[in-house]
């Protein structure tokens, strides 16, 4: 594949494959069967397909390679016919272009070609179309071709049905009138005999499979999970919704709004992307306007709109936009010219920036750019709204996107709804799975949208007194450049960062209080309230201390590079940057506190199909030394490690097995038992025991055997180290034969395992400075082990919440309105947990479960793994800087109890030493209850706890108050 599949597509791929097995043992023996892949829209079915057909066409293991297979993809309209054929061929990693054909009307074999994947649309196939006629120099029509090719090839010849919903219906009337086409394929007709083997690829399959149970086939279903297709980051998290508050006419104004948010997306995309150093995503609106009328192409005023959109962003290029109407020609307003666009040539065009259209297209169009869509349309069109939406939830990039949660949501404005209609819509988009992918959908007025709040040193000042109000910057993630060519300029680094990066101090100094002056408020930079001298001694230094390091002296990050001004001379200036209209900005508190908060260990919890560890070890060493260049041995010394240890363990077999000696030695025949290794558990178990007769072919077979579980590079590494021109298949076969080995096959895991942890440790700061968007790709390597491993947390800016009417206003909040407040509903035990630590902290964070923001440990509990969000993560100034604490206030009463007291114990084992405290805790007449599993005692006797009775004795003798 030239594409990297997604965990749960890989896990499915297997089970397709496993299932096409199974169904092919039947169809030997003169059955007719049907597989079936029931996917969400989204979830990539080309892409799995693209997988399997290459799985058959190479082989993979306990697969046979079929090279004269053909496959015959069926799909309802010619666009989608080239729309599956350029996706297979770009995700494809060994089909060429001429192994993927579109059937023309000129088509004219006896059968189809093997190695090939043919594309063919059912209205080609009507009674009165070229292909299904003789004449006009035709030999063969294609129904011919059909039935020569499946009963040559028989279950090497696959037919596809894509979309499987359409044409399914077995109405009266085509029961006395003709079959339909696809229903040909299924139970036979005059034209052709049924096929004898047919996938169908489908997200609402409920009327492919009544059809099949109307005919003798089995069907093998294979059904992807709508849960793991939204953890895997394919789709936008929410989708979110907003409707006028009064029954006024707002569809401009609504327009008007729309539009903002466009510009609001197009910016956050612009600094994301230039912060990580990727292709700017330029995001599209869609406009939805209503049907036209005689002589009017719609009742939409475009003019308006185009003058609208022009008020909010200012001018627009007529490249600008465009219309994807079914009129194509060219629309003319007083100041513009709309171009056509074809729907499915919009996501490729990087000038479009806002597109009209009318009907849903539910077909040749998807558009992850699209951000933002308004709608003319009025309550009675659910329907089409719902289509559209459908295609504008992928998401741009085929991943979550970590910092910035509001790039991993979707915006509709429809301003002829009310929150009774409404519901029309979004039942619409619940319950529509043939069109709309599984993502949640949120109300805007349910939701609040929070801000890092407004920290300052001057808010632990005992006297009350401000110590510095210098804006930093109105985004975490907007930076200030500096000369890279002038080496006299020197950074300006909090200590606190100094001290958890490991740098070296050449010598350390504070702003010069007396050179601060009070600024006119047009300045750039606004300071009030100078420090009196007894202040500055005693808090300045602690709190906002710099250390001046030449810029030549330490390789810092982009990010690390700016975070501070750098002044001309070889004092350290306030940073000072121009504000926008009523920005805060961000403080140096606020700065600190959220960097001590990022890259804090965390875990990325994943379900599903895990990873052997030799792969996770390859992508890992492949990611240091290719991709990042932070590593340039780590990817040698892996496969060198792996190599090694195959050659160790076979010399050690060749003295002390004659079996395995004789094997080798003889190369006549070998007796193995394979071994099955369970995909979800990796338990490794021995099948029966085969006798294998030694050819060339077969061990080319055997060594193709070996590549799949070991991969392509080991595979090939080990033959060129142990290649014996005498004996040409002896490497290959033994490779084989010690894979084949469950004792070695453990070993090379545990080998690749601790390989991982040896480039983990030597290589952790560097990751750790990475741009976030490449943290984030070693997470999904941590987060795809058998046993779950730690990555980094990546905070966001900025967060959106579900509104708590009735809950209390609390400070100190990490996000807060413009007030500074946060409200939330809190238990009785939360409460009086977080009314203790409110006084003392700097900051506190309500750590939301499964938010991607939120910092995650793992415990074990009825066999499985499963995510913990400590309720409180506390902020709090320490003799050393910040301290951050982890409080879970959680009831004995809970049968996981116990299970999550022993995760946070391993927790704090693993990784105590990034926080103060990590505490259980219980609350009995006000009285707060504290097991604190930083201290070594009670976290010996919590990795033991084996129930919650233990737990509550733990308590009982070691509970602080």
């Amino acid at each position: 594949m030239n594409i990297r599949l997604m965990d749960f597509q890989e896990e499915y791929v297997v089970e397709l494959t496993e299932k096409l097995k199974k169904a092919k043992r039947y169809v030997a023996e003169g059955e007719t069967e049907a597989v079936l892949l029931s996917a969400p829209t989204g979830s990539g079915k080309t892409v799995m397909m693209t997988a399997l057909i290459e799985s058959v066409f190479m082989g993979v293991e306990g697969f046979a390679s079929e090279p004269d297979a053909v496959f015959l993809w069926l799909s309802d309209q010619p666009e989608l016919n080239e729309q599956s054929r350029k996706r297979i061929f770009k995700a494809s990693g060994t089909l060429r272009a001429h192994q993927l054909k579109v059937i023309g009307p000129d088509f004219d074999e006896e059968v189809f070609e093997g190695g090939h994947v043919y594309f063919l649309n059912y209205q080609k196939l009507g009674k009165d179309k070229n292909l299904t006629t003789k004449g006009d120099n035709r030999t063969w029509t294609i129904w011919n071709t059909i039935e020569n090719s499946s009963k040559r090839l028989n279950d090497r010849f696959y037919i596809v049905i894509d979309e499987a919903h359409r044409g399914m219906n077995k109405t009266s009337a085509q029961e006395t009138e003709a079959i339909t086409i696809v229903q040909k394929f299924l139970l036979g007709s005059k034209e052709i005999s049924p096929i004898s083997l047919i996938i169908g690829i489908s997200a609402t399959p409920d009327r492919f499979v009544k059809l099949v149970g109307t005919s003798e086939r089995h069907l093998y279903k294979v059904n992807v999970d709508v849960e793991k297709v939204r953890q895997s980051g394919l789709l936008k998290e929410r989708l979110v919704v907003r409707i006028p508050d009064d029954k006024q006419p707002n569809d401009w104004s609504l327009l008007k709004a729309a539009v903002y948010r466009w510009k609001v997306m197009r910016d956050e995309w612009h600094r994301y992307c230039v912060h990580q150093k990727l292709d700017i995503v330029s995001p599209i609106m869609v406009i939805q306007v209503e049907d036209g009328t005689t002589g009017k192409i719609t009742k939409t005023d475009l003019e308006l709109a185009v003058s609208i959109i022009e008020e909010e962003v200012g001018s627009l290029k007529d490249e600008d936009l465009a219309h994807s109407f079914q009129e194509d020609k060219e629309l003319l307003t007083n100041s513009h010219r709309i171009r056509h666009l074809e729907a499915s040539k919009i996501d490729a065009d990087d000038n479009i920036k806002f597109i009209f259209f009318k009907m849903a297209l539910t077909t040749g169009w998807d558009c992850p750019r699209a951000e933002v869509m308004m709608s003319f349309r009025r309550a009675q069109d659910a329907t089409l709204i719902a289509q559209l939406i459908g295609r504008m939830v992928r998401t741009p990039l085929a991943r979550k996107v970590e910092g910035n949660e509001s790039l991993n949501d979707v915006h509709l404005y429809l301003p002829y709804y009310d929150k009774v209609n409404l519901n029309a819509v979004i039942e619409k988009l619940k319950g529509d799975s043939e069109n709309v992918p599984a993502t949640e959908i949120k109300l805007a007025s349910d939701l609040i949208e929070l801000r890092l709040n407004e920290f300052s040193y001057s808010e632990i000042n005992r006297n009350g007194e401000s110590l510095l109000e210098t804006d930093y910057r109105d985004s975490l993630f907007e930076y200030q450049d500096f000369d890279s060519n002038d080496s006299s300029q020197e950074l300006g680094y909090p200590i606190s960062q100094v001290k958890k990066l490991g740098l070296q101090e050449r010598g350390s100094m504070s702003p010069s209080i007396k050179d601060i002056e009070t600024e006119d408020q047009n300045s750039e930079c606004h300071l009030e309230n100078p420090l009196t001298k007894e202040f500055e001694q005693q808090e300045l230094n602690s709190a906002t201390e710099f250390i001046a390091f030449k810029k030549d002296d330490l390789l810092l990050t982009d990010q690390e590079n700016s975070l501070y001004k750098v002044g001309e001379s070889n004092e350290v200036q306030p940073p000072i940057i121009r504000e926008k209209p009523n920005s805060k900005g961000i403080s140096i508190l606020t700065m600190d506190i959220f960097s001590s908060l990022s890259c804090l260990p965390t875990y990325t919890f994943r379900q599903g199909r895990k990873i052997p560890d030799i792969r996770r070890l390859l992508r890992f060493s492949y990611l240091l030394t290719v991709l990042h260049d932070i590593d340039k041995e780590a990817l040698a010394d892996s496969r060198s490690i792996i190599i090694n240890t195959l050659i160790q363990k076979r010399n050690q077999l060749l003295q002390a097995n004659p079996e395995f000696r004789q094997a080798i030695e003889e190369l006549s025949v070998i007796t193995v038992k394979p071994l099955i290794i369970d995909q979800s558990t990796f338990e490794v178990r021995e099948s029966v025991q085969e006798t294998i007769e030694v050819t060339e072919k077969n061990v080319d077979d055997l060594f193709r055997l070996a590549k799949q579980r070991l991969g392509n590079e080991l595979c090939l590494e080990y033959l060129r180290k142990n290649y014996d021109e005498s004996a040409p298949y002896r490497a290959k076969l033994e490779l084989f034969l010690l894979l084949q080995r469950e004792e070695i096959w453990s070993e090379l895991q545990s080998t690749a395992r601790s390989q991982i942890k040896t480039l983990r440790d030597r290589n952790h700061s560097s990751i750790a400075n990475l741009p976030s968007s490449k943290r984030q790709v070693y997470d999904e390597i941590w987060a795809s082990a058998r046993i779950p491993e730690a990555g980094m947390l990546v905070l966001t800016d900025s967060v959106s919440l579900p509104k708590s009417e009735n809950g209390r206003i609390y400070k100190k909040h990490l996000f807060s309105d413009t007030n500074g407040d946060f409200r939330t509903e809190l238990g009785n035990w939360e409460e009086e947990v977080l009314s203790r630590e409110l006084e003392g902290c700097l900051a506190w964070l309500r750590n939301v479960p499964r938010k991607s923001w939120a910092l995650c440990y793992v415990y074990e509990y009825g066999g499985e793994w499963k995510p913990g969000y400590p309720d409180f993560i506390i902020i709090r100034r320490g003799t050393d800087g910040m301290v951050i604490d982890l409080l879970e206030p959680h009831t004995g009463s809970l049968a996981d109890a116990a299970a999550k007291a022993k995760g946070l114990a391993s927790f704090a084992r693993d990784h105590g030493l990034a926080f103060g405290r990590i505490e259980m805790q219980r609350v009995e007449d006000r009285r707060i209850l504290r097991l604190d599993f930083n201290n070594p005692e009670i976290r010996i006797r919590a990795l033991r706890l084996n129930n919650n009775q233990e737990l509550d004795n733990l308590f009982e003798d070691y509970a602080c108050l």
